[in-house]
């Protein structure tokens, strides 16, 4: 109330009902003044108009400020309510649609490739050493990546952007979970309570990130190059694919550590680099046995390209899931330096 009856005081011709702020429920409590770098154009608004604007969360804009937390203190003092475009419900039965077709696609191919053999009743079993663990942090990035998928097509149906986060985030765990309630009929494999914790992990990420964007200065990255693509499988018949070829896939953890580090951090570390680890495996042999690596990287930060607009925005957003190729170092099994990682 103070900063408002200033600011009114300062520029008493602007009349506060006509401030362009979105309802307080648009935003977490985190993120009300987390969007203040772009403003409309200023011949739109009086001086304290231009003060106060805040713009609304955008998976097409640019990722909210995850440096700087504020209170929510001025929005609950002005009591402004703007007309919001409705859902696009043509769009959303387009993305149902192909929310289906995806399931049915992903069950036929789980059927041929894990599924073929002999069915029982339902059980558990425990694989945390199967391929390492690194299929664990596929099935933490996998619901990432598809609620981030969710996610773009609901906000241009517009729906709005907390409880898209929530209906993507719930739709990439059923997505995920449907296949692992399934694997605990077959056989040869099980439910896997390793695999189903590391699928709710990464389907709560989006929502953690949401409502504590500090949360957004660490990016789960994934990189891949072909090492048994095409080669025979598990089950007769059956051919490796990018989701199977565990020896091909890297996952990477990308900071910006400017943001972490502080000011003075940001003096000396250029804005556009982000540091990276990752993880990845060699030589499996089916039984638990193989090599881990790890790595230490440099990683490209997607949002400091300069490309603006919506378009360009999701597409920095949307690539910001895949690894960068740059320089890294290998710090298991042999140090080695890689000129180009990915």
């Amino acid at each position: 109330m103070v900063l408002v009856f200033l600011v009114s005081e300062a520029f008493p011709q602007t009349d506060s009902t006509k401030i362009p702020i979105l309802p307080t429920e648009q935003f977490s409590p985190t993120e009300h003044f987390l969007n203040t770098e772009q403003l409309l154009p200023t011949e739109q608004f009086s001086p304290a108009e231009q003060l106060l604007h805040i713009e609304q969360p955008s998976l097409f804009r640019r990722e909210r400020d995850s440096s700087a937390l504020f209170p929510p203190t001025l929005l609950s003092t002005v009591d402004y309510k703007p007309k919001l475009p409705g859902p696009d419900y043509f769009l959303l039965g387009s993305l149902s649609t192909a929310y289906v077709g995806a399931f049915v696609g992903v069950h036929i191919y789980q059927k041929n490739a894990w599924w073929s053999g002999k069915k029982t009743g339902f059980h558990i079993e425990n694989d945390w050493k199967y391929a390492l663990s690194v299929d664990k942090l596929g099935h933490f990035y996998s619901p990432v990546i598809l609620a981030h998928a969710f996610s773009v097509g609901l906000e241009a149906a517009n729906v709005d952007y907390g409880t898209g986060i929530w209906v993507s985030s719930a739709a990439a765990l059923l997505f995920q979970l449907y296949v692992e309630v399934y694997d605990g009929f077959a056989s040869e494999w099980g439910f896997s309570p390793g695999d189903a914790i590391a699928d709710i992990a990464g389907a709560a990420y989006p929502v953690l990130q949401y409502y504590y964007p500090v949360l957004y200065n660490f990016h789960p990255r994934f990189s891949y190059w072909p090492v048994g693509l095409g080669n025979e499988g598990h089950n007769p018949g059956q051919k490796l694919i990018l989701v199977d070829d565990y020896e091909g896939q890297r996952f990477w953890l990308s900071m910006r550590v400017g943001n972490l580090f502080g000011d003075g951090f940001k003096k000396i570390w250029p804005d556009f680099l982000m540091l990276s680890v990752g993880y990845g495996v060699r030589n499996l042999d089916g039984r638990g046995g193989g090599l881990k690596d790890f790595y230490i990287a440099l990683d490209l930060d997607y949002d400091k390209i300069p490309l603006y607009g919506k378009f360009w925005q999701m597409l920095k957003n949307s690539f910001a899931f895949i690894k960068f190729p740059m320089p890294a170092v290998r710090v298991t099994n042999g140090v080695a330096f890689f000129g180009f990682a990915f």
